[in-house]
């Protein structure tokens, strides 16, 4: 089976971008360069993600039995990768709230996969009873608009982030690239304005945000940025393929950096300024410890 992959090596950048979030200060608290990196650039990361979940995952909406098969196996990956993290998790958990907080929000990264598993759902359920993709897109503005709100109050932005205001938003954008043909209809030259507007405004809603917080600020997956310039990277990406067939180590490399980096860290121990020049070794770590579980997964399939 042949798979584009260029977008897989885009999303090792991505996944990268990522380690960069998680590794602040990259420079020093309050610096510039260091905040529109990991509250700016970086933030197309996950909704990328999202969205390439929402374009693949299309065909099998209407194959129950396929989308069962594709919903149990994150399960297994969401309950393989929170026992991995376990001896971080256990010091988070005091009673059963707190268990059932860490399940359904994922611990620090791991908020991502029941985030996909119930973007994805949503979306089933979107399909079946909304059924017009205009009316599914407008519903997924709205509860973007209203992660947004919320995610203002910065304390809880780990409750606003979720399956429903952040996942899927960006799934129904896959869905609807894949299942409209925008990636045939959209003209290359109307999509390289639209990133480069995109681009632009992620980087003054950065600014305006640098300028607003002093510099200090906890992690913000909400910009409305995000809605024009990562869909408009997503079909770019679909528009300029470069076809390889299998699925080999690459395909799952961002995976594998994006679930093993704060283990990593973990193992290097972190300082609190200055985390550039830690950021190649993090990397080069990662990519052999995914090469390791990339192998033991060729045998088990649970971690990817």
């Amino acid at each position: 089976m042949e798979r584009n992959i260029l977008l897989d090596y885009v999303k090792i950048i991505l996944s990268i971008l990522v380690i960069t979030i998680h590794m602040q200060p990259l420079f020093d608290y309050g610096e510039f360069r260091g905040w529109i990196i990991t509250h700016g650039i970086a933030r197309v990361a996950v909704p990328i993600f999202f969205i390439t979940g929402g374009y693949y995952i299309a065909g099998k909406l209407d194959d129950v039995k396929s989308l069962k098969k594709y919903l149990k196996h994150l399960v297994i990956i969401h309950i393989v990768w929170n026992l991995i993290y376990l001896p971080t998790i256990i010091d988070m958990i005091y009673n059963i709230k707190s268990v059932i907080l860490i399940l359904t929000f994922g611990f620090f990264h791991l908020w991502y996969i029941p985030a996909l598993i119930v973007g994805t759902i949503a979306l089933f359920l979107s399909k079946k009873y909304i059924k017009d993709y205009r009316y599914i897109l407008v519903l997924a503005f709205i509860l973007f608009m209203i992660g947004f709100y919320c995610g203002l109050d910065n304390l809880r932005i780990y409750h606003y982030r979720n399956g429903i205001t952040m996942a899927f938003p960006f799934i129904a954008l896959g869905y609807c690239i894949k299942s409209r043909g925008w990636v045939a209809k959209i003209k290359n030259n109307y999509l390289i304005w639209v990133m480069c507007i995109g681009l632009a405004a992620l980087i003054g809603e950065s600014y305006i945000r640098y300028v607003n917080s002093n510099g200090f600020s906890p992690f913000n997956d909400f910009l409305l940025s995000l809605l024009i310039l990562c869909p408009a990277i997503f079909i770019y990406l679909q528009k300029h393929p470069v076809m390889s067939s299998g699925k080999g180590f690459v395909a799952i490399l961002f995976s594998g950096i994006y679930f093993l980096h704060p283990l990593v860290m973990n193992i290097l121990g972190m300082p609190q300024t200055y985390m550039i020049y830690k950021l190649p070794l993090v990397v080069i770590l990662s990519i052999v410890l995914s090469y390791i579980v990339y192998l033991i997964n060729k045998r088990v399939k649970i971690f990817f």
